[in-house]
């Protein structure tokens, strides 16, 4: 396979800010500005050939000894043999030239946008800022369409394109109050936008009768979301450490998922099964989050120089998928538990806990991550789910000051050799089982 990407972006952006008043009630400083961007983005992927080769089946040894697979947790039958694997691929030429083309894609993204925003003071102790920006963007992709004949041994091939504009106000306000010298409370109202990726809006369509099949969606929505959160911002009386707890907010319209459907009535019926991204309804996403941080300076010595950093997030969301069957609920196989659909990638349960060392040129951070299970993929039933079980990981990382300008570092990765594991709607029918080891990455940084 050979495969040329091209990537190209230009950003135009001017913002001034004017002072109004220096100090007292009322505003201080308007803040405004605007920006262009344009981005350029083109694939071209080519693969092997499938026709006239020898079948899979060659590649099969019964006899064959993978060794140990994951600590002994998993007993393989007949396997394949890596060297027949690879005299496989050698024989693999050059799909029909069309047939690649279902990899291509040319997407231009244009976007214009403007803000306003001011800082509002009312005494000493409270600030406001209020702001609007406006965001108008144009979308133009090309693609093609390759569909394999149901009965024939040929491919329908056909150029697509779509072009999209959308305007959106995405407004704001923040607020600050210092309810005392150690206290600090913060309060904010926001709307944001997340846009699409550019391999989900090329309107491709591949795939063939039994198999497969990929289709892209133009007709895909930017993600908006109105967040709401509040912060407590403690300082501790002894020892300078910090504690802060908040909740937060967001609904959301218009999430996309990568989904996994039965066909209906389209171009590619014939096709068993198709991943799309797709627009969902609406989700929502309510949470705590709280976290310490504690530098120990009062201690003695070197001691001095230690210091613990906490957090932890509860996250509760819940999604509504159009062409989901069922509610998701209710189990639609005997075996196979029902569940609420929720944001993909977001667990229930993250925290982490770091230890920190800082001592003249000398920086040490070791750091524990854990987080619950996650939905990653939504399918159409609640079979078709795709999670990541819980996991837990630690890194250390290790800096020392050589000049002004140079640092010598090492980053240790997956200490504990934690696995990503996978699984089809339940624990109990694992889908991947990954184990990566430890890595670490090291050198001199220089600094400009």
């Amino acid at each position: 396979m050979d495969a040329v990407a091209t990537d190209t972006s230009i950003t135009a952006a001017a913002n001034m800010t004017m002072p109004i008043a220096a100090a007292g009630t009322g505003p201080r400083v308007i803040k405004f500005g605007v920006k262009a961007h344009n981005v350029e983005k083109t694939q071209d992927r080519n693969f092997g050939d499938a026709r006239n080769v020898p079948s899979l089946a060659s590649v099969v040894e019964p006899d064959f000894d993978t060794g140990p697979i994951l600590n002994g947790r998993y007993t393989l039958g007949a396997s394949v043999n890596p060297t027949l694997a690879r005299q496989f691929g050698a024989t693999l030429a050059s799909y029909p030239p069309d047939v690649s083309l279902v990899n291509d894609y040319d997407g231009r993204e244009s976007t214009l946008s403007g803000y306003v925003m001011t800082d509002l003071a009312f005494g000493a102790r409270f600030t406001l800022e209020p702001g609007v920006r406006y965001e108008w963007e144009r979308r133009r992709y090309d693609a093609w369409s390759v569909v394999r004949d149901s009965f024939e041994a040929t491919y329908d091939v056909t150029p697509q394109n779509a072009t999209t504009t959308r305007g959106e106000w995405l407004p704001m306000i923040s607020a600050r109050y210092a309810a005392s010298a150690r206290t600090t409370i913060r309060m904010a109202v926001t709307r944001t936008i997340a846009r699409p990726n550019f391999s989900d809006l090329a309107p491709f369509v591949g795939g063939s009768f039994g198999a497969i099949s990929l289709v892209g969606n133009p007709a895909l929505r930017s993600t908006s979301s109105w967040n709401s959160d509040i912060m407590l911002d403690q300082e501790l009386t002894r020892g300078s450490g910090r504690l802060f707890a908040g909740v937060f907010h967001k609904r959301i319209d218009d999430p996309i998922y990568n989904l996994r459907l039965m066909p209906a009535s389209d171009s590619v019926s014939s096709v068993v099964t198709v991943l799309q991204a797709r627009n969902g309804d609406r989700a929502s996403l309510t949470g705590l989050e709280i976290g310490y941080a504690q530098p120990f300076r009062f201690l003695p010595g070197a001691w001095s120089c230690l210091g613990v950093t906490a957090s932890y997030t509860l996250s509760d969301s819940s999604a509504i998928v159009p062409w989901r069957v069922g509610d998701g609920t209710a189990a639609i196989f005997p075996d196979r538990p029902g569940h609420d659909v929720t944001l993909t990638g977001l667990p229930r349960h993250l925290g982490h806990v770091a230890v920190s060392y800082d001592r003249a040129g000398l920086s040490a951070r070791m750091v524990a991550t854990m987080q619950s299970s996650a939905m990653t993929q939504v399918g159409s039933f609640a079979w078709f789910d795709v999670f990541t079980a819980r996991r837990a990981q630690l890194d250390f990382s290790l800096s020392h000051r050589l000049t002004s300008r140079l640092r010598a570092f090492v980053d240790v990765f997956n200490v504990t050799d934690a696995a990503t594991r996978m699984y089809l709607g339940d624990a109990g029918h694992p889908m991947r089982d990954e184990a990566y080891g430890r890595w670490a990455t090291f050198g001199v940084r220089m600094m400009f």
